[in-house]
């Protein structure tokens, strides 16, 4: 799949601002510009709250699993409707271990014209297993079943490249949300049968617990490149 150097990044913001600008600043760092972050603000677990009634509707789901799968749906639906052919829908608390342009770059090079999806994080230490990992490769068809390590293939939710044609088919029947975004996603893409892959070895490191309940950067929390120790 050609690679677009105008790709947009929808980033999936949280309430408080040190999230908003963290994710930001992970881009900015390497090279990324104010022109091709496209926030995604709305809903946020206050505004769900404001619902009772949808929240009944969603049940088990509580409003911050709510606000964050609709913010997947906004985000799908914008890049359905936008001009390039793929764009990139990621959560706040991302560390990269290398530019996400260049990792982008790298995957879309290996991936068939066919490719709906990629999965990039390290979430939950979740391995490619379904076959032998190969020097100089980095992306893997992923199966879209259910196995004794995973739901499906989504791999998290946390970067996800999205092709503008799966993002019109996923669209069309992401409404109503059963389950939290992730899993929402497998179902989803079971639904459609869409071709999914994961990054291997993955260039995104996913901050389990986020600082959402501190107004302080925590030690060690900085916007530089994540790298292992």
């Amino acid at each position: 799949m050609k690679y677009d150097p105008k790709f947009k990044y929808y980033v999936l913001a949280g309430t408080e601002d040190l999230r908003r600008k963290f994710a930001v600043e992970q881009l900015y760092v390497h090279g990324v510009t104010q022109s091709r972050i496209v926030m995604v603000n709305f809903p946020n677990f206050q505004d769900v709250e404001k619902e009772p009634n949808f929240l009944e509707l969603v049940k088990p789901l509580d409003s911050k699993q709510v606000s964050v799968t609709l913010k997947h749906y906004y985000a799908v639906e914008a890049i359905s409707n936008s001009p390039e052919d793929y764009g990139v829908i990621m959560e706040d608390g991302n560390l990269f271990k290398s530019c996400p342009d260049r990792a982008v770059e790298k995957y879309l090079a290996e991936a068939p014209d066919d490719m709906d999806l990629i999965f990039d994080s390290d979430i939950l230490n979740l391995k490619y297993s379904e076959g032998p990992i190969k020097k100089g490769k980095s992306i893997y068809k992923k199966s879209n079943l259910k196995d004794a390590f995973c739901d499906g293939s989504s791999r998290g939710a946390n970067f996800i490249i999205l092709t503008r044609i799966a993002a019109a088919r996923l669209r069309d029947i992401f409404l109503p949300i059963g389950s939290v975004s992730d899993m929402h996603y497998n179902h989803l893409i079971r639904t459609l049968n869409l071709n999914v892959y994961w990054a291997e070895p993955p260039n995104v490191h996913k901050i389990i617990s986020f600082y959402s309940t501190v107004t302080t950067r925590p030690s060690g929390m900085k916007p530089i490149p994540w790298s292992p120790t």
